[in-house]
């Protein structure tokens, strides 16, 4: 939610910043002002998720690349 608000507000400031750094400001936004101590997986995603790759992120350095998957791969996510 954060991230496509900070591209809406781009959009309308005629504005852009860099997508990681995006990913940072979403993260800080959630971290100091909604008090959830998340991590920066879901804003990282946000920014740079392609349709058909995986993105192979390490969260440390945030050095990430995308991954291919194959068309007959399909993954099924669950949670409780």
């Amino acid at each position: 939610m954060e991230v496509s608000t900070g591209y809406a507000l781009m959009g309308l400031a005629l504005e852009s910043i860099e997508s990681t750094k995006l990913a940072l400001l979403c993260q800080k936004a959630e971290n100091e002002f909604v008090g959830a101590r998340c991590g920066i997986m879901d804003q990282f995603v946000s920014c740079y998720g392609r349709d058909g790759n995986a993105l192979l992120l390490d969260c440390r350095s945030l050095n990430f690349r995308q991954v291919p998957l194959p068309s007959d791969v399909h993954l099924v996510i669950c949670t409780q």
